[in-house]
């Protein structure tokens, strides 16, 4: 009787041994290309996260800028029209305004 354990699976396997040997690669292969996918993945999911952000960021400063240029418009008009000096102040904060919110952008 045969009582090393190592021989008994070794018969017990018989003439598939190659095919469990074969099936066991092939697990350990899938697995590590699995890990490697998801390592990727999660690289290039970091990135297009960052480069969304930096859209929305722009998105955000740009409006902000076409709302700055809206004020200055409406009260250089509005200044104009009537010549209170409350329309002429808005307008000068408005304008200070507009070119660092340009400068973010660069």
């Amino acid at each position: 009787m045969i009582h090393d354990p190592d021989v008994l699976i070794f018969i017990v396997m018989g003439k598939n041994r190659f095919v469990y040997l074969f099936f066991a690669l092939a697990v350990i292969l899938l697995a590590w290309l699995g890990t490697l996918y998801v390592d990727q993945n999660g690289r290039s999911q970091a990135k297009y996260t960052e480069d969304v952000e930096h859209t929305y960021r722009v998105i955000i400063t740009l409006r902000y800028c076409e709302k700055l240029l809206l004020d200055a418009e409406t009260n250089q008009r509005g200044y104009l029209l009537t010549a209170d000096t409350h329309f002429k102040e808005v307008y000068q904060e408005a304008i200070s305004k507009i070119e660092p919110a340009l400068n973010r952008l660069r």
